[in-house]
């Protein structure tokens, strides 16, 4: 039996936070909606496990005080070259490649500490 989870206003303020900044570390988003580091830790796994979040990623920091992320999104065919174009101008990008169906993207950025979000919010 699939548990039930509760999606509270506070949920749906970081849902939406992280819609909008995506690359958003939880403590940024316990910053910004003014929340515990700890309390937005739970909410975020009770949303994952509850099938409500995806959240997916790989950091490689071996990159002398660099790191590295490969980002993977579901995007629709519409708006996928667009988004490519986007990102792959960029300064922190390294590639972007899109699947042939056009309804996925991947790309490799390597950045500072806290310089992607500023990079890709701007």
């Amino acid at each position: 039996m699939d548990k039930k989870i509760i999606i509270t206003p506070t949920d749906k303020a970081m849902l939406e936070y992280l819609r909008a900044h995506p690359l958003a570390s939880f403590a940024n988003l316990a910053e910004q909606l003014d929340l515990s580091p700890h309390y937005v830790s739970q909410r975020i796994t009770s949303l994952e496990s509850g099938g409500v979040l995806n959240i997916i990623g790989r950091t490689l920091p071996s990159f002398t005080g660099r790191v590295a992320w490969i980002i993977r999104a579901d995007v629709t065919p519409a708006t996928s070259a667009s988004i490519a174009h986007y990102l792959a101008q960029q300064s922190v990008t390294r590639w972007v490649r899109l699947t042939t169906a056009h309804n996925e993207l991947l790309c490799g950025v390597v950045q500072g500490q806290g310089t992607l979000a500023r990079s890709l919010n701007t």
